[in-house]
């Protein structure tokens, strides 16, 4: 499967820089999530489904708020200080 995903990837370079830095901010993002928790933990999961590949990011964090679920995927969008905030 890594070796699959490897070399899809080196054919399209630039994708594979940009699903690269995508999966490091997510990791980044569930690091941050279970900060000072006790316990706390992040799973990282490849599988093989059908002809894709399935990248997941799982933590035992806090969540994200049911009233910003619609907004997260905005470009630059962010709720941490010093983060460029989107204002609808």
């Amino acid at each position: 499967l890594f070796r699959t995903i490897f070399l899809l990837l080196v054919s399209n370079f630039w994708g594979a820089v940009q699903l690269l830095l995508g999966l490091l901010n997510l990791v980044r993002n569930a690091l941050q999530a279970i900060e000072g928790k006790e316990n706390g933990w992040v799973k990282v999961i490849a599988e093989k489904q059908r002809s894709a590949a399935v990248i997941r990011i799982i933590d035992n964090g806090t969540g994200i708020p049911r009233e910003l679920q619609t907004v997260i995927f905005t470009p630059f969008y962010s709720t941490k200080k010093g983060g460029k905030r989107y204002r609808p």
